[in-house]
């Protein structure tokens, strides 16, 4: 049994970095130019199956990529396939590739460079009753962004920082945008 703990209302805070899908190329693709998923077509692409980068893959230009793609179940095994050379490319949140090169110092597998324009904006949630201190985090991200102290922060920790894009908070995701770049 659970108990639900009602939340009462949240405000989100100001955005500090914005957290995209990349498209990932494997050993052989290296040096592969991607400015765009419509580059992948000739390419064999993996795609965890259920996940918003799958929906995006599928959705692509009415399905263009649809023949091109292997799906397998979600988790690191993606990784190790692309890294064998199984698959030449994917579409991952940027952040997982971030992590998989932190832990495979050696990986051949490379950020083709290309963000896909779905992503999300990282920040805080707080109770609306505690308007004051979401006010101060505020401040202290505004702060740092205009200081330009986030950057150097994502690099001692292995992220890829890319700053936060507006609106905050993204209300929603659009067919267009599922079947766009």
């Amino acid at each position: 049994r659970r108990r639900w703990v009602p939340l009462n209302a949240i405000v989100a805070s100001r955005a500090y970095r914005f957290a995209p899908m990349v498209v990932v190329l494997g050993p052989r693709m290296a040096s592969r130019r991607v400015n765009g998923l419509g580059d992948l077509k000739d390419l064999t692409v993996v795609s965890e199956e259920g996940t918003l980068s799958d929906t995006v893959l599928m959705s692509y230009s009415g399905g263009v990529l649809i023949d091109r793609i292997t799906h397998v179940s979600p988790g690191p095994g993606l990784f190790n396939q692309i890294e064998q050379g199984d698959f030449d490319a994917a579409l991952v949140e940027l952040h997982r590739l971030d992590a998989y090169r932190a832990q495979h110092r050696d990986s051949k597998i490379s950020s083709s460079g290309h963000y896909h324009s779905i992503g999300f904006n990282l920040g805080f949630v707080g109770l609306a009753s505690e308007a004051p201190l979401v006010a101060e985090v505020n401040a202290a991200i505004g702060d740092m962004l205009a200081k330009q102290e986030l950057p150097a922060l994502a690099q001692a920790t292995g992220l890829t920082y890319l700053p936060p894009r507006q609106p905050d908070v993204l209300t929603t995701i659009t067919r267009a945008q599922l079947r766009g770049d």
